[in-house]
């Protein structure tokens, strides 16, 4: 079962990956403000895995 905080986790990761890299940006920002570095570096290294996982998925399928 997952926690509320790894749910979270979970949708920031795929929602930031849709977004542009200057909003990711800003949004990061905020992040390391309010919830701390490590915070926001685990969140912009899971959603660098996602956007290769969702490229080498969408490669391999088309």
């Amino acid at each position: 079962m997952r926690t509320d905080e790894a749910w979270r986790h979970e949708c920031e990761v795929r929602w930031l990956a849709a977004l542009p890299d200057d909003r990711v940006i800003a949004f990061l920002t905020v992040v390391e403000k309010r919830r701390g570095r490590s915070v926001a570096e685990q969140l912009a290294s899971d959603m660098r895995a996602h956007r290769r996982a969702s490229r080498a998925s969408t490669a391999t399928s088309g």
